[in-house]
């Protein structure tokens, strides 16, 4: 505001502006700073605390003298990371145009979520292959309806822990089974204790996903007026979207409401509800679950140590060989053979020993191609 009405002035004003270093009580105490210093911290704090707030609309910076061009973009100015931001609109619209193909998500509930705390989530995630987290996101996990394409008979689409006969990625979250109801109990509390840890309110939170996982509709009569617009934008948006981490734009601004009812100071770990510790948790208790809690297609890719394939070094077939059952026996000249009463027979080839196909072929084994380097 105070650059606009300086832009505003009559041009035979003189204008001089003076640079002052940004955020320097980092380095030094707030106490010891000149004056302009000082001012240029007070405006910084004012300045991100007006950003913080969803409800505000975005207006242009002003073309300050001495400035060559702006990158405007939807009626905001960019100010950084310019070859970020058009890369980033260059792709946008096939993305978006997916997305909302795929959740049977209308145009004004796309426009209702927060992408920016979304894609800070998300980049800023930890817990495992970005790959995988992907795949999550969109809903491409190896659950029954999408396996069985492959093959229906060894991978049918039915749930193996109810009665469903298609199991998609939304019916594997919500399932029913008192086994994966186990998983649900720590996810709520995971959140909660997140949402304590930054200063945030659990309730509505953990009502409306529960309300979800358990497939009741929220009673519209219990709910107040101050939040029946919320409720109403993230029932749009999907539950869950929600555990996704597409979160409503609303939702920060009642989490704003809640600190300044309670005199909590706005800090970057309770701005909003933290939303990459949403996705964190959902990812991580999938990706932790017991064999039990997890699909046949899912439970396979956690193998044990007796699963596991020792790879021969050949100059013919690079392939792998599994170890055979307990109950299986073991004989060849060719490669050193031990066996236990507790551990499976295990073939190990010799030093620097070519194995030709025939002999590979009279291992009582599983041979399976190895991956491609």
């Amino acid at each position: 505001m105070f650059c606009r009405r300086l832009c505003d002035l009559p041009n035979s004003s003189r204008r001089t502006f003076h640079h002052i270093k940004g955020h320097q009580d980092t380095q030094v105490a707030l106490d010891k700073l000149s004056r302009p210093a000082k001012l240029n911290v007070q405006a910084d704090k004012l300045a991100r605390n007006y950003q913080r707030l969803s409800s505000h609309k975005n207006i242009p910076a002003p073309m300050i003298e001495g400035t060559h061009c702006h990158l405007i973009y939807n009626g905001q100015t960019i100010a950084s990371k310019h070859r970020k931001h058009i890369r980033d609109h260059r792709r946008t619209k096939k993305l978006k145009t997916y997305i909302q193909q795929k959740t049977q998500m209308s145009e004004a509930a796309f426009a209702d979520i927060d992408w920016q705390s979304h894609e800070r989530s998300v980049h800023t995630f930890k817990d495992g292959p970005h790959i995988f987290l992907v795949k999550f996101l969109h809903g491409w996990l190896p659950v029954g309806k999408l396996v069985s394409r492959y093959d229906p008979i060894k991978y049918p689409s039915a749930c193996p822990s109810c009665d469903e006969p298609s199991e998609d990625s939304k019916h594997y979250l919500a399932c029913p089974n008192p086994e994966r109801r186990k998983w649900h109990a720590a996810l709520k509390t995971s959140l909660r204790h997140r949402c304590e840890s930054a200063d945030a309110d659990p309730a509505l939170l953990l009502w409306g996903l529960n309300h979800w996982l358990q497939g009741t509709p929220i009673p519209a009569h219990r709910i107040p007026e101050r939040i029946a617009h919320l409720l109403h934008s993230q029932t749009t948006i999907g539950w869950y979207n929600f555990l996704l981490g597409r979160w409503s734009k609303h939702w920060t601004t009642l989490q704003l409401q809640y600190l300044q009812r309670y005199h909590i100071e706005v800090k970057n770990k309770n701005h909003g509800l933290s939303l990459s510790s949403n996705i964190d948790e959902v990812f991580h208790l999938i990706r932790t679950a017991p064999p039990d809690n997890l699909t046949p297609t899912m439970a396979s890719r956690q193998r044990t140590p007796t699963q596991t394939t020792r790879p021969i070094n050949t100059y013919f077939l690079p392939h792998r060989i599994t170890p055979p059952t307990p109950t299986m026996e073991t004989t060849t000249t060719t490669a050193r053979t031990t066996s236990t009463s507790n551990n499976p027979t295990t073939i190990i080839p010799t030093d620097k020993q070519t194995l030709t196909n025939e002999q590979i072929r009279s291992f009582p084994c599983h041979i399976t191609p190895s991956p491609p380097r």
